[in-house]
């Protein structure tokens, strides 16, 4: 039983090393700096709500699917690097004439909030490799239950942000944005790295 607690534990610190939920809810909270704090809460549970599924789905039949598709876990980060790179960019530069408030909140839930910032391609991934790994049956259950606390995690620093949000000054959040949009194309481009690099290996 000790070694299986051991097992969700270190799942549980690999999936929120790859998923990193403080600097993901502050980029979220920058990005949906036009929704006021109430409206940034309620599209954040939603969001935590898809981005549950999508990993439950990922433990339950992740692996298989992207064998199905023929796609492996390089082209799959590469993937989540580029969408990662176009927020990050449209972060930095707005498009001309497109202003914050023309953007539907309900465009926010699936992308960019559940996938990648939730569900990126780090989490993901580590819930796979975590599935591939579990040797006994609790250990497969704790696969599911390191999901469930990985997103509780999520939920509470999304509560806070967002309650801390209202507290915020708009040139603040403007700072933030900028600072968060450089940070996102970091991320991106390490990502990107990874996967190009995985591939040329795999050649």
């Amino acid at each position: 039983m000790s070694m299986d607690f051991d097992f969700l534990i270190t799942l549980y610190l690999k999936i929120f090393t790859a998923s990193a939920p403080i600097p993901g809810v502050m980029m979220y909270v920058s990005i949906a700096s036009f929704l006021t704090p109430q409206k940034r809460w309620e599209v954040a549970q939603k969001g935590t709500a898809v981005a549950t599924f999508i990993l439950i789905c990922a433990v339950f039949c992740g692996s298989d699917l992207l064998r199905l598709m023929g796609i492996d876990m390089n082209t799959f980060r590469v993937a989540g690097g580029l969408v990662l790179g176009k927020i990050g960019w449209d972060m930095l530069y707005p498009k001309n004439g497109t202003s914050a408030s023309s953007v539907s909140d309900k465009s926010l839930i699936v992308t960019p909030l559940a996938f990648p910032l939730i569900a990126g391609p780090g989490a993901v991934s580590s819930v796979i490799i975590g599935q591939s790994e579990a040797v006994t049956m609790p250990q497969k259950l704790y696969v599911y239950a390191a999901v469930l606390l990985i997103m509780l995690t999520f939920y509470v620093a999304f509560y806070i942000a967002c309650s801390l949000s209202k507290y915020m000054k708009p040139a603040f959040i403007q700072i933030c944005t900028k600072l968060f949009g450089i940070l996102i194309l970091a991320i991106a481009f390490k990502l990107m790295t990874f996967g190009v690099v995985g591939l040329l290996r795999s050649v």
